[in-house]
């Protein structure tokens, strides 16, 4: 289109036409660097860009003082192109400008020549210094970008690792509640088969307390659906971990047991209390099932900065070498003492009989 307008000879001709092809190119870059775009903002900014790319190249023969917006146009080119080619624009546009003021300017040579040099390195510094903000925002923008990535990977990883702690901690209820449960009733059940005939009255008291688990494992199963904690410990404190401790001993029908207490009674958070309870029942349960035991005893400490829980029995014992893998009992329990940041310790030898030893810290509600 410059071509039609008057000139000043024919430098000014060839000059206009070479422009004007230059912004028909840059024109041609900005609209590929459109159809890849990809980040929030750059269809607008590049619109703009090509927006400018020709008016400019007409308007800045016909009025120099025009090159005064390089900032702008130099912001639009490092801020849509890439940096190469950006480079390379901004040295087109500096030569533009440059050639603007030295042909269209009434100038002396000498005045023009220094106008022209000192234009072009404007030009120049002026881009190396919008290219280091331009690219410093774009490193911060990435640097946003990894983050949000690396809170993701977090969000996602607390959200996974939740999962498995609930479903330890559910699995840890199970068993110490509803499968203990059932255990003992089946238990239970053979004992009062066995002595239906030989003894009516023991075999009739084996029924009631058989009757009696499975209502206490009914309820618990059904707190533990409801609420996620067995034996609704935050609703009903009407028994403290010491009576229960010693209806627990009381229960206990295949061998003698007995509950010691040492020191003065607190009240214990409902955590610890249900910790305790429930790595009571285990280890009684286990004394029923594999100790072959006839007296076991449970020993409950308060101590100034902790609650220590003893359960020592006369049977078989075991080998500690050997229990890897073989039940979720052991393992159950000592998950349930470290999570607290407490101690669980095992002494067991064959033939010597077993001790377990808890030892938490002391947190009253």
């Amino acid at each position: 289109m410059i071509a039609f307008f008057p000139t000043r000879g024919t430098a000014h001709l060839a000059v206009a036409v070479g422009f004007a092809s230059l912004g028909s190119a840059m024109v041609a870059v900005v609209g590929l660097r459109l159809l890849n775009s990809t980040r929030d903002g750059e269809s607008v900014s590049g619109v703009m860009a090509a927006g400018l790319a020709i008016p400019w190249c007409v308007a800045i023969f016909a009025a120099p003082a025009l090159w005064l917006s390089s900032p702008t146009t130099l912001a639009l080119l490092f801020g849509i192109l890439d940096r190469r080619v950006a480079y390379l624009a901004s040295t087109a546009y500096a030569a533009a400008g440059s050639s603007a003021i030295w042909l269209t300017m009434d100038l002396s040579p000498g005045m023009s020549v220094g106008a022209a040099v000192g234009t072009f390195v404007y030009s120049q510094v002026l881009s190396w210094q919008i290219a280091r903000i331009i690219g410093e925002s774009h490193e911060r923008k990435e640097l946003l970008r990894r983050l949000e990535r690396t809170r993701g990977l977090l969000a996602a990883t607390s959200h996974h690792n939740g999962v498995l702690s609930e479903r330890q901690r559910l699995a840890r209820e199970i068993h110490d509640t509803v499968t203990q449960g059932l255990a003992s009733i089946r238990i239970l059940l053979e004992a009062a088969e066995i002595e239906m005939d030989t003894d009516p009255d023991k075999a009739r008291q084996h029924l009631h307390l058989a009757r009696c688990t499975a209502d206490e494992s009914h309820q618990q199963a059904r707190t533990l659906v409801n609420d996620g904690v067995v034996d609704g410990l935050e609703q009903d404190e009407q028994y403290s971990l010491v009576q229960m401790l010693d209806r627990l001993v009381q229960s206990q029908w295949a061998f003698s047991a007995e509950l010691l207490v040492e020191g003065e009674p607190r009240t214990l958070n409902v955590r610890t209390t249900v910790n305790l309870l429930r790595i009571a029942q285990e280890s009684l349960a286990n004394v029923h099932k594999h100790a072959q035991a006839e007296r076991a005893t449970v020993a409950l400490g308060y101590e100034r900065e902790s609650t220590t829980l003893t359960i020592t029995d006369d049977g078989v014992g075991f080998d500690e070498a050997n229990t890897g893998g073989r039940g979720y009992g052991l393992s159950g329990m000592r998950d349930r003492i470290t999570s607290e940041g407490g101690d669980f310790s095992v002494c067991a030898t064959p033939k010597s009989g077993t001790t377990i030893c808890v030892r938490v810290p002391t947190l009253s509600d």
